[in-house]
């Protein structure tokens, strides 16, 4: 079996099974919102308990590279008995350079048991990094947990750099036929790492600062810094990440991040045609939506108990391998979603590839947001149970958790239906305006990257998508900061989700066929991804107005 090329898992820092983040759509309250942290969409902040109550065109992508060791996960202890140990980077700065004398050398049999120690330690790395994580958000005043997280972050660069290094390295070793005849590489496998490593010495160095200036926006967000600090650090941002994109040989942030990042299919020319698009068709529905604010009656109080029995009962409807997920998740306890006074807020799922199983956090609202919250998350952890973890673009990725999100509002009822539907249009446009605003300040020239000239975009972006003045500062955007360029992917695989609800509508059984038989579609770039499933590109002609309508139906 495929698993996720294993440069993602450490690219990719939060969280789809390369964890999911979002940011907030407004519509989740009749207030505005807060950003906090990575999330599906974050929560109402009136809601939040207040005490604890103990009840988280572009080149085609890298192949991915197997894993000669699959584990079982019905094998794997429960999450509170699995054990973290700190990565021994002596060790595995030893098996690089091993394995970097090996390629060179005569001896092949020994030069795949030094690929495989490093496969083993690149896994245990990863595996750490995601128990350090989950703890040290499970309560952000532990000390202990956040000096591990930030040892293995801090190392993460080096663990990215040397893997890429290492795999253009042996794809010029005279033993990369006898390597590419191990059924966990394959053939071929090594095409794409032929020529220059991109992970030069400034590349790297460039990488690292980034992580430094994204380890200040965690602490100035804990110090409760003034906006014109977070404008100011994003300014520095965007600075830094456009000279990243030059010395990688690209004219600009944004086509970089579409394509090392992400692996999209399709172009930053055709998000801003669309976003047009998504201005003059879908703003007045938001418009006239947010004023009457009816889908809001689809906000009920929801305990820890409401919510996970709404889920399960979504997975045994869908039956399958979502119906075998749930029951993992729910035996070995891979989840956890009670409010924790020092708890992250949000919500994320990540793939802990030494036990072959994801794991779901949420931070509750103490709502019925909650329940959709966790179906979200846990189409996330049916897909890495599916394919074990198969790596594919954000945007693939995301179809499964706002997918299921969609259909499992055949058993939520007509409130939940119209609060839902919200959400998505609220998705449409409100993260369809964040990316807009991304797109328009990497368009700036170095001497007018300034935080005036920020907040002047944002102004702007305000009045084009009509947020209204209730809309959060861009400086409480978490993507903005940590997953540039990301927010996009939220708007084109929401299309696709919205899709599998059409199509279950129009014809019971049938979205719910097409999300079931395409959870392990091993196809990993989007526009691919919808052309072997049956669905529509979201740039299609005319796609945005079958969306209106569909959005009008839902929220009459």
């Amino acid at each position: 079996m495929k698993l996720r090329k294993w440069i993602a898992w450490l690219m990719i820092l939060c969280l789809l099974l390369s964890g999911c983040m979002n940011d907030t759509p407004q519509t989740q309250s009749p207030t505005s919102m807060t950003i906090t942290t990575p999330t599906t969409a974050t929560q109402p902040a009136e809601s939040r308990p207040s005490e604890p109550d103990d009840s988280p065109a572009s080149n085609p992508p890298k192949p991915s590279l197997g894993h000669f060791q699959e584990a079982d996960p019905w094998d794997a202890p429960k999450f509170e008995d699995m054990e973290y140990t700190r990565p021994d980077m002596e060790a595995f700065n030893a098996t690089v350079a091993s394995c970097t004398e090996l390629a060179a050398g005569s001896d092949a049999e020994a030069l795949l048991d030094a690929f495989e120690a490093y496969l083993v330690q690149t896994s245990n790395f990863i595996t750490n990094y995601w128990l350090a994580y989950i703890r040290y958000n499970l309560n952000l005043s532990d000390e202990y947990w956040q000096q591990e997280h930030e040892f293995c972050t801090e190392n993460m660069a080096q663990v990215e750099s040397e893997m890429d290094l290492l795999l253009h390295t042996l794809a010029d070793s005279p033993h990369r036929d006898y390597l590419e005849r191990q059924e966990y590489v394959g053939e071929g496998f090594f095409d794409a790492y032929e020529g220059d490593s991109i992970w030069t010495e400034k590349f790297t160095a460039l990488i690292d600062q980034e992580n430094g200036l994204e380890a200040e926006y965690y602490a100035l967000v804990e110090s409760n810094a003034s906006v014109d600090q977070l404008a100011q650090l994003l300014v520095d941002m965007v600075s830094l990440r456009q000279q990243i994109a030059t010395e990688a040989g690209y004219a600009d942030y944004p086509s970089f991040a579409y394509d090392f990042y992400y692996q999209r299919d399709y172009s930053v020319a055709e998000v801003k045609e669309y976003l047009t698009n998504v201005q003059e068709q879908l703003v007045s529905l938001y418009q006239q939506a947010m004023d009457s604010d009816d889908w809001a009656s689809g906000i009920v109080a929801s305990n820890s108990k409401d919510t996970m029995a709404y889920t399960e009962k979504v997975a045994q409807a869908m039956g399958g391998s979502a119906e075998e997920a749930f029951r993992l998740l729910k035996e070995k306890e891979l989840y956890h979603i009670r409010y924790g006074y020092k708890k992250l807020g949000g919500a994320f799922c990540v793939f802990l590839p030494d036990y072959m199983t994801p794991f779901v956090f949420v931070s509750p609202t103490g709502t019925s947001y909650d329940q959709l919250t966790l179906t979200h998350e846990f189409g996330h952890y049916a897909r890495g149970f599916a394919n074990g973890g198969v790596d594919a673009s954000i945007d693939v990725e995301e179809i499964f958790s706002q997918g299921l999100e969609n259909l499992s509002l055949f058993h939520g009822g007509e409130k939940m239906t119209a609060f839902r539907m919200m959400m998505s249009l609220s998705t449409y446009v409100e993260q369809g305006a964040y990316a807009d605003f991304e797109l328009r300040i990497y368009d700036l020239e170095p001497e007018e990257l300034t935080v005036e000239n920020l907040k002047k975009i944002y102004g702007d972006i305000k009045e084009d998508y009509a947020l209204g003045t209730m809309a959060i500062s861009f400086t409480e955007i978490l993507h903005l900061y940590v997953e540039p360029l990301y927010v996009i992917s939220y708007v084109t695989s929401n299309d696709a989700a919205l899709q599998l609800y059409q199509m279950e509508l129009a014809d019971p059984g049938s979205g719910v066929k097409c999300y079931l038989d395409n959870l392990d579609n091993p196809e990993p770039q989007f526009m691919a991804f919808l052309d072997s499933v049956g669905l529509e590109s979201p740039f299609a002609p005319g796609r945005i107005l079958d969306v209106r309508e569909t959005l009008e139906y839902c929220l009459r």
